[in-house]
């Protein structure tokens, strides 16, 4: 049966994918009881409460297929949507075992230190909005309401979201991956364009981040190590050849052949993000060697996009879209690197 924008439940590429995982009649079930009752439509117009699942299933195909944010940072749902602000533990180890004594009397004791840190949750929106005579035609003409208005709406607040993750908002007080001020900063002596072996630049700062981590980048962060480049210098890693007969890319060469992954056992990661350009001091372009694993960063989203209620407010209907988020949570900002000028 076909909704009001035209289109069966199987269209959408998340229901599928869903429907594959077993976890459709959950998903479709928490819907229906996450929304307010709509008010009542007018003229016998069956736009309420019947069409609120199709316009959320708009809005996650959107996230689904274009929400980019996910790829470059962890983001934590795991928070109740009424929260103002939320906790989260950086943790520290320390102690060192040594030779004791018959007694153990000089025994070292081995201690875990938690530090709760607390970061605030704001709410977003925008409002997505029909004419009656949109709204009429397709009810009673049989012509599928346009999906460019919640499409619109979603975008915006899909696009506010990463912005927030990615550059913060200074009048917020947020910062973002790409300019957070407890993250160090190395400026390149030369960009990588101009470097005699690219592999070796990308290698030099990897190593950097494992020798001043004391190895914590690699012995205990295991997972998610991840360089993040500007679109032109990504997409020069992946298209120059590692040598003038392989048929691999420096970045093909790069994912194996690190210490990282020599003492891992698992390749980087390359995201090419074009906040990075011009991020640097002075403008210039930014990289940023970092893991994209909770337990260095994340970002708290108690509640992604989505539609609280449809309203008729006489000449139009109105749906009014929310979210809310918190800015992008350093925890361990030292095993992380900005190099500037690459």
């Amino acid at each position: 049966m076909m909704n009001v924008f035209g289109k069966t439940r199987d269209e959408y590429k998340h229901i599928k994918k869903l429907k594959d995982k077993g976890q459709l009649d959950r998903h479709l079930k928490a819907l229906r009881t996450s929304f307010v009752d709509a008010a009542e439509p007018s003229q016998g117009f069956g736009f309420g409460t019947n069409n609120l699942q199709a316009i959320q299933s708009e809005i996650e195909e959107v996230l689904y297929l274009n929400f980019r944010l996910r790829k470059f940072v962890p983001i934590n749902n795991a928070i109740a949507e009424g929260a103002n602000s939320y906790a989260y533990r950086v943790k520290n180890q320390y102690g060192e075992a040594n030779f004791i004594d018959s007694y153990g009397k000089n025994a070292q004791s081995a201690d875990v230190s938690y530090e709760l840190l607390s970061s605030v949750i704001l709410q977003g929106g925008i409002d997505a909005m029909w004419s009656l005579q949109e709204v009429r035609s397709a009810n009673f003409a049989g012509i599928p309401l346009q999906t460019d208005t919640i499409d619109a709406a979603t975008r915006a607040c899909m696009n506010h979201i990463e912005k927030v993750g990615l550059v913060g908002d200074a009048s917020k007080g947020f910062e973002g991956l790409t300019n957070n001020s407890d993250i160090p900063t190395e400026t390149a002596a030369t960009t990588l364009a101009n470097a005699s072996d690219a592999a070796d630049y990308i290698n030099g700062y990897i190593n950097k981040v494992i020798v001043d981590t004391n190895t914590i980048a690699s012995n205990r962060i295991t997972t998610g190590l991840t360089v993040y480049l500007p679109v032109t210098q990504f997409n020069f890693l992946a298209t120059k050849k590692y040598s003038d007969v392989a048929d691999k890319s420096v970045m093909d060469y790069l994912k194996t052949f690190n210490a990282w992954t020599a003492q891992t056992g698992n390749p980087i990661m390359f995201e090419s993000v074009i906040e990075f350009a011009g991020a640097g001091a002075g403008s210039a372009d930014r990289m940023l060697i970092g893991f994209n694993e909770k337990s260095v960063m994340e970002m708290g989203n108690p509640i992604m996009p989505r539609v609280i209620n449809l309203m008729n407010e006489g000449r139009y209907f109105r749906a009014p879209l929310e979210y809310s988020i918190s800015q992008l949570n350093v925890k361990r900002p030292g095993a992380c690197l900005y190099v500037d000028g690459v």
